[in-house]
């Protein structure tokens, strides 16, 4: 029997579901909603993202596969892909944008101090990463990484 949180859940811990709602209603984004509401479609696209899966099908089936599980992994109920899809075409693209910058302004004083030698480029460059097989959640910035462990081994180089 599972006892402890999922690492999914404990990424999600890190992301501000209060300044997420801020962004929401400045785009009246959860205005005429029936099932699917704006952070439970943020936190169904973030599994996918971090899961690597390449479609919403996937996404679906998956959520669907662990459907006993949801509620601990911090989705309020899983959806079919048609209404995931209608609800990215619905849905003002500004509400991500906004928080995902809002998420890149509080990391790059982080990363501040962290030159990286013989690189010259005017923009950060951000990328997340997520691997189930050695249960790291990474940030990589620029080549530079900082590993956020949950587990007792070591973190893999490339």
């Amino acid at each position: 029997m599972h006892t402890g949180k999922f690492i999914f859940s404990q990424v999600l811990d890190v992301v501000s579901q209060y300044e997420f709602n801020k962004h929401v209603k400045r785009y009246k984004g959860n205005s005429h909603v029936r099932e699917l509401d704006c952070w439970n479609q943020f936190v169904q696209l973030l599994f996918g993202q971090l899961a690597s899966l390449p479609s919403l099908r996937s996404i679906s089936t998956c959520l669907q596969a662990h459907e006993h599980q949801l509620y601990h992994l911090g989705i309020k109920k899983q959806v079919d892909s048609s209404v995931l899809s209608r609800a990215n075409e619905r849905r003002n693209w500004m509400i991500f944008s906004d928080f995902g910058n809002y998420l890149i302004h509080l990391v790059r004083p982080l990363y501040a101090d962290c030159p990286i030698p013989n690189l010259d480029i005017d923009n950060e460059i951000f990328r997340f990463g997520f691997n189930y097989n050695i249960c790291k959640y990474q940030f990589i910035y620029l080549g530079r990484r900082q590993i956020f462990s949950w587990s007792s081994k070591n973190a893999y180089s490339h």
